[in-house]
């Protein structure tokens, strides 16, 4: 289904941040929740250009961080909500995996169509 201009569109991705090993000698490298951290700042800043005098076609939100202190050496997740209407689909997945460090898959249940408000 081809959504019409005023629907919004909504997928959700589920990203895991993994540790950094650093190739110098005596250097820990980075752990995964200064990656993870990293990136969900960036979830937080980045705006894509908006055509004309559209505002906010690409909405970006962190909904959950899995903070279990065993694993956040070694990997942290988190899961991040995309609201977008007038961008391809793919453009707005390129460009997320062009600027992040973490791994990330498209939860398949959660693509949605809504009316956008």
């Amino acid at each position: 289904m081809i959504p019409s201009a005023d629907q919004q569109q909504v997928m959700t991705l589920d990203c895991t941040a993994y540790r950094r090993y650093s190739l110098v000698q005596n250097d820990e490298g980075t752990r995964a929740i200064c990656t993870a951290l990293k990136d969900i700042l960036w979830f937080s800043d980045f705006v894509f250009p908006a055509a004309g005098n559209q505002h906010e076609l690409v909405k970006m939100t962190v909904i959950s961080v899995d903070l279990d202190q065993e694993c956040c050496a070694e990997c942290c997740r988190f899961s991040v909500e995309v609201r977008y209407h007038g961008y391809c689909r793919q453009e707005i997945l390129k460009t997320i995996k062009k600027q992040i460090f973490s791994r990330f898959v498209v939860r398949a249940d959660r693509m949605e169509v809504e009316n956008a408000a």
